[in-house]
């Protein structure tokens, strides 16, 4: 994106959506009070899978003037994952593979929240329902994605995964962590805080857990380390899972902000009760003002 112009790839085969999106990316363009930096927005429908794939990885041809790849000319996808070249989460695996380092918005139906969860855990940034398609929602969502796939390049780039588990570590975990809090927020769905201390610190039993967390407990959003023995998982839309599962690997404890019912309780807040909880479960003291989790102010 420029300071003036962003590029939207839009991959839908509805033509009343297609509408709707045009009318809102026009709006954007005439008001720049709309929170982004871009004051020109420009959007290119493709309604087939293969012409957004054909988009995305087409490569630039110097002689013909192309200064850049034509992925390169896009700042984020919005997608509708019912084309008639494909459907579901194979639309977003493949746009994914094509262009791992551009945002993804999807577009599901106004009742399908939960669908929208399920792609945001598996590579979308974010997700709109069909109803909030106007300026607002969809300057909110484009800002999301961006952060988002920002950070995700950064852990890509700078290999910010804990080595010996493959999870997120603990700086990417305080980032993360804050993003999906505003967008629980924003769509005022449950946020869930899990921290988990392994009972043992051998790699076996880490490795052991971490897998666990990453694979087997479905509902998680993200799962990082925070020191030796501590992990963190995050959890977007439920109720609050407890981790019975983990059996004698680690001890757990869990808290909310339930932005459903109108509860907003900050993350640093979350943490504490987080950390509380599960000292608590360990049997040892425990100290507000030695808090080991807080996110930089």
């Amino acid at each position: 994106m420029t300071d003036s112009c962003m590029r939207l790839l839009l991959v839908s085969s509805d033509l009343e959506e297609s509408c709707l999106l045009q009318e809102a990316v026009t709006e954007l363009t005439e008001d720049f009070r709309t929170p982004t930096a871009a004051r020109v927005y420009e959007l290119t429908p493709v309604d087939l899978m293969e012409d957004a794939l054909d988009l995305l990885t087409a490569q630039a041809n110097p002689a013909a003037g192309d200064p850049v790849p034509p992925s390169n000319l896009y700042d984020a996808v919005l997608l509708d994952p019912y084309l008639p070249d494909g459907e579901g989460l194979a639309c977003l695996t493949r746009i994914r593979a094509a262009a791992p380092d551009i945002p993804v918005v999807v577009l599901v139906g106004r009742d399908e929240q939960g669908l929208g969860m399920t792609f945001v855990r598996e590579g979308a940034e974010d997700f709109l329902t069909k109803d909030e398609i106007d300026c607002g929602p969809l300057a909110r969502a484009l800002r999301h994605a961006i952060e988002r796939a920002r950070l995700s390049s950064a852990i890509r780039k700078s290999a910010l995964l804990d080595q010996l588990t493959g999870c997120h570590s603990a700086a990417m975990f305080h980032l993360l962590a804050e993003h999906d809090w505003k967008l629980a927020e924003r769509l005022r769905l449950p946020f869930v805080l899990h921290l988990i201390r392994a009972m043992e610190t051998s790699e076996d039993r880490l490795m052991t857990l971490a897998g666990i967390l990453r694979r087997s407990i479905p509902g998680l959003d993200m799962v990082a380390r925070l020191d030796e023995r501590t992990f963190a998982a995050v959890a977007l839309g439920g109720p609050g899972r407890e981790l019975a599962s983990l059996g004698r690997l680690a001890h757990a404890a869990s808290s909310c902000s339930n932005f459903e019912r109108g509860q907003s309780r900050p993350l640093k807040e979350l943490i504490v009760e987080a950390e509380r909880q599960l000292c608590e479960n360990e049997q040892i003291g425990f100290d507000k003002s030695l808090t080991r989790y807080q996110l930089a102010t």
